[in-house]
């Protein structure tokens, strides 16, 4: 049986390794207190997550829960629209909810990357998935 990986620490430290070379400052820091102990959580939904990021960037909490309120309005019955939803919607409906020009085409390149499992999507592994890829 081979021994288990950490996988979180393998990330710490290759992130701190890549923050070592490009940043003097981190460089020090991080040898001081070392690569740092961040954990992934399980059971994220990586696609959801990155959607409603994009929901929020420069914008309110609350205007950007009204506008992704009114996004997931477009999809009856749903609790949030899967990325085939969101491929498959007009991008004037996208627009006609509040999202910008470059939020829809944000929110459809997540969307069809999910699809073609860039992102990972519903997956406990999802943050790996992306911190991998």
């Amino acid at each position: 049986m081979k021994p288990r990986l950490d996988y979180n620490l393998f990330v710490n430290k290759k992130a701190a390794r890549h923050l070592s070379k490009v940043d003097a400052r981190l460089r020090r820091v991080i040898r001081q207190v070392g690569p740092g102990d961040v954990s992934f959580p399980r059971g994220v939904n990586a696609y959801k997550t990155l959607v409603q990021a994009v929901a929020h960037q420069q914008l309110t909490g609350k205007a950007a829960t009204t506008i992704l309120g009114r996004v997931i309005a477009l999809y009856p019955g749903k609790k949030f629209p899967s990325p085939e939803d969101l491929v498959r919607t007009p991008d004037g409906k996208l627009r006609g909810a509040g999202f910008s020009r470059a939020k829809v085409a944000a929110v459809k390149d997540i969307a069809a990357k999910t699809l073609s499992g860039v992102v990972a999507a519903g997956s406990p592994a999802a943050p790996r998935a992306l911190a991998v890829r």
